[in-house]
């Protein structure tokens, strides 16, 4: 079995990031406002950013407990930052593309199995 952790450096700076850019204002605009304006600015960042730092503080969450975000077993590929599971029966090809960063796309013999339609 293969186990794939983020590395602990990086999670832990941006969750400290997080915290200072995020956390920290809006605490303290909502501890200070009176007026509904002031909520304007904690709302945008939410919007904006809320699902990144959900990730973010998943993974630190991730390395804290100690569990590996992605673990290559003989019988299947788990994903447990994201819940995926997919055994290697149900895979027909994977491949690797290049973006902004390297992604391993997993062409399935049958996409019903994943995404349920």
């Amino acid at each position: 079995m293969t186990k794939i952790f983020y590395h602990k450096l990086n999670v832990f700076l941006y969750f400290i990031l997080c915290l200072v850019f995020f956390i920290l204002p809006l605490t303290l605009i909502i501890r200070k406002s009176s007026e509904i304006k002031l909520l304007v600015y904690p709302i945008i960042l939410i919007t904006i950013c809320g699902y990144y730092y959900y990730r973010i503080f998943k993974a630190f969450i991730h390395i804290v407990i100690g569990k590996p975000i992605i673990e290559f077993t003989s019988e299947k590929y788990i994903d447990n930052l994201n819940g995926v599971s997919i055994k290697w029966k149900d895979v027909q090809r994977i491949s690797l593309e290049n973006r902004k960063a390297p992604f391993i796309i997993f062409t399935l013999k049958n996409d019903s199995q994943f995404y349920n339609s």
